[in-house]
């Protein structure tokens, strides 16, 4: 909100005799619905797109480490990639500073 539209809302509020700190628990207690209901919504939302996200990874990448995977569609006996080769890549990546 942008702060004129806080300064009308306030102004409203004190001419209809809201004290001073019922106009503040009233902000306090708006925010702290809005903080709660968004770390919910980003908890939900996050699990979920981290399980899509797993899922579809999961289908590119295995976790077995060996040369061969029986998980998902890509069963073969080919090169397998693992979360410690990612991981290893990763960071010898970002050596150049």
């Amino acid at each position: 909100m942008s702060s004129r539209t806080l300064t009308k809302e306030i102004g409203v509020m004190k001419a209809v005799d809201y004290k001073d700190g019922e106009i503040l628990l009233i902000f306090v207690v708006k925010s702290l619905m809005v903080g709660i209901l968004g770390g919910l919504l980003g908890i939900v939302f996050g699990g979920l797109g981290s399980h899509m996200l797993s899922t579809i990874l999961g289908k590119i990448f295995t976790t077995s480490g060996g040369t061969t995977s029986t998980r998902g569609p890509r069963s073969s006996t080919g090169p397998s990639t693992s979360h410690s080769d990612i991981h290893h890549a990763f960071i010898h990546s970002n050596n150049n500073y």
